[in-house]
């Protein structure tokens, strides 16, 4: 797995006397482009800047306070598409490789420098995955807010029609009454986007089927599992379909983000569709798990590259920065074990000692150090920290009864 380390010089933005919070136009290709920023605090840590991408039609003010909250741990950057809230309309078709560039376009004139974690709610889901598709060492993280499903084909659709007993006059039936819902107050840049969502529809994802994977980094998706109502009148019956179709595209969306190499998915029954604004702390949760991702994550892909020595230092640079609950001596602890597992003894050892030394006053570490010298044949190492496991914590049964076994084993020795 891709790591941004915590250690590296923390990228810079250059905020050129602005006030922490901010909202502004900036002039990209001609066109003026509202932006919003908060967090700039966070930057000089070497966090990640969250950037959001709004769902089809809809400006900045859509996420609520989801800013602000994500703003207290992390820097943040959203903006409006063409045509929508306070940015300029223009004539560009809003493809997802058009939205890409302008984002991109717009990051560069902003001077907010990678890595970023990207959001994307519903069509923002789709524009992130191809931003991460044509910007792979930009990203340190993806999270998709019920994102549209860029993994369906006309074939996945039309078999939600057949599995509900139905056939192609139904979905035709359905996606024309869609459509016409879909266009009820809708502006000229609004409709730009709608079609272009319809071409993609239609054309199966295609260019999804043929982009880059994902960086290797970690993905979240969030799905909603509400139950759809009915928005027309059909000759079919609507909650039947939808319940096959959301179980299709709910087991389509699984299958895809645990095929990445760190994909995480939780769906909830309790939200409709805009999940930020139904339950904010689900999003909040899992942006900042991206933001501080899985430090034995981190340690691991430095140990597998051969950088063991360097494991310290990521450890310490991520304790300056990280909240005190993503970093307990449980942490360390498990990937110790997990290398021991595999036979990678000296790793193993630098890890438990590392525990020891950051948690010097917690009595498990001590104790698996203790386990690690038993088996590397170490007694004496392993009978040192077994006592101070067991001067930590007197009902620690496991140190009695290692102490007593290799007390034995030095005796026949000697």
């Amino acid at each position: 797995m891709r790591s941004f380390s915590v250690c590296g010089d923390a990228p810079q933005l250059s905020v050129r006397d602005e006030p922490a919070t901010s909202t502004k136009s900036l002039q990209v290709d001609g066109t003026s482009i509202r932006v919003y920023s908060s967090g700039r605090a966070f930057v000089a840590q070497g966090l990640p800047t969250v950037v959001f991408e709004n769902g089809l039609g809809s400006d900045i003010d859509s996420w609520g306070s989801l800013l602000v909250r994500v703003a207290e741990f992390a820097p943040v950057f959203a903006y409006d598409r063409r045509g929508i809230g306070g940015s300029e309309a223009t004539t560009y078709r809003p493809t997802p490789g058009n939205v890409t560039r302008l984002l991109h376009a717009l990051l560069l004139e902003a001077a907010v420098k990678p890595p970023y974690v990207l959001v994307g709610f519903s069509l923002g889901g789709a524009y992130v995955r191809m931003y991460a598709a044509l910007h792979q060492d930009e990203v340190a993280g993806i999270v998709y807010v019920d994102p549209l499903d860029f993994t369906e084909t006309r074939n996945d659709t039309l078999a939600s029609f057949i599995e509900a007993g139905y056939g192609e006059a139904e979905m035709k039936e359905f996606e024309e009454a869609f459509d016409r819902y879909a266009r009820e107050g809708l502006t000229p840049p609004m409709v730009a986007e709608w079609e272009e969502l319809k071409t993609l529809l239609l054309d199966s994802y295609s260019d999804y089927a043929r982009a880059a994977p994902t960086p290797r980094v970690p993905q979240v998706l969030l799905a909603s599992a509400r139950d759809r109502p009915p928005f027309s009148k059909f000759t079919f019956d609507f909650e039947a379909w939808a319940r096959v179709a959301d179980r299709q595209r709910l087991r389509r969306q699984l299958d895809w983000i645990l095929s990445t190499p760190d994909g995480h998915f939780a769906a909830t029954s309790s939200s409709p569709h805009k999940i930020h604004g139904n339950d904010q702390d689900l999003v909040v949760w899992a942006i900042r798990r991206l933001v501080f991702p899985d430090i034995a994550k981190r340690l691991r892909a430095l140990i597998d590259v051969g950088e063991v020595d360097s494991i310290s230092a990521e450890y310490r640079c991520a304790k300056a920065i990280y909240p005190p609950t993503n970093l307990s001596d449980d942490i360390l602890n498990q990937l110790g074990y997990d290398l021991l597992l595999v036979d990678r003894m000296e790793e193993a050892l630098r890890v438990f000692r590392l525990n020891v030394e950051e948690f010097p006053d917690a009595w498990n570490p001590y104790d698996s150090l203790g386990e690690a010298y038993m088996v590397h044949g170490d007694v004496e190492l392993a009978i040192l920290n077994y006592q101070q496991s067991l001067a930590l914590n007197p009902n620690n049964t496991n140190a009695v009864n290692r102490l007593r076994e290799l007390q034995n084993r030095l005796a026949h020795h000697h």
